[in-house]
């Protein structure tokens, strides 16, 4: 009986380890709903000109005249 005693506490602390991998796996889905949202921002036109995606963190804006 102690033997199968000791064997649930591993297995508490074992899930107390997925349920911190499920925390992180929640913040970088909502670092990929903001990504989501800057490329749709992407080619829209401005006053001025059009924004294009270079990369993730940069726009290269066009000006039109």
């Amino acid at each position: 009986m102690m033997v199968d005693h000791k064997e649930m506490e591993v297995d508490q602390e074992e899930m107390m380890i997925d349920h911190a991998e499920m925390e992180v796996d929640r913040e970088e889905m909502i670092i990929d709903q903001e990504e989501m949202e800057v490329d749709r921002v992407g080619v829209n036109l401005t006053n001025t000109g059009y924004d294009f995606p270079v990369s993730k963190d940069h726009f290269l804006r066009v000006f039109v005249k």
